[in-house]
């Protein structure tokens, strides 16, 4: 089971927000680089320019995680089983017999 990279601030405690790199975001939600350039692509993540640097804002992670939840919608009975009708199987080689 692979582990989760310790992802610490590198900015002083007293920082509003923290930014991520291309792979520190991919690790945070689990996927692969090349997914999450994917999805930056598609405009489906947030992404903050600083120069050429691609950094993602933690709240923007969030916030796609929360797009494509998939909420459950409850326990649902199955329906009832239907009647199990036996049928008598003809033994082996008896079919044609008279």
């Amino acid at each position: 089971m692979a582990t989760t990279p310790d992802i610490t601030p590198r900015s002083g405690a007293g920082s509003p927000f923290r930014l991520l790199n291309t792979r520190e975001a991919a690790a945070a939600l689990g996927i692969g680089k090349r997914t999450l350039q994917e999805h930056v692509a598609l405009r489906e993540i947030a992404i903050v320019k600083i120069g050429r640097r691609a950094l993602f804002d933690q709240a923007d992670l969030a916030d796609f995680v929360e797009r494509h939840r998939i909420k459950s919608r409850g326990w649902k009975a199955l329906p009832p089983a239907r009647a199990v009708i036996e049928v008598a199987a003809t033994p082996a080689g008896e079919e044609g017999r008279q």
